[in-house]
């Protein structure tokens, strides 16, 4: 048999303010949300951290000092 655990859905509605019933998008924001989401999608905006920005560097140091 299955636990039915309790929730907390009922407290919610004290701290309903409003409905978004009258919400809208323009096409530019449709257009740059699903631009966003494709970029994320195919990892292009992903986080990379600062090994990227530390070879980055790197890199340009060592292919100056190669160039000097």
């Amino acid at each position: 048999m299955m636990r039915s655990w309790p929730t907390t859905w009922h407290h919610i509605d004290r701290f309903l303010v409003c409905h978004l019933t009258d919400y809208w998008a323009s096409k530019a924001s449709k257009s740059h949300r699903l631009l966003v989401a494709e970029f994320l999608w195919q990892e292009l905006l992903a986080k990379k951290g600062h090994i990227t920005c530390t070879t980055l560097c790197l890199m340009f140091v060592l292919f100056s000092t190669a160039v000097y």
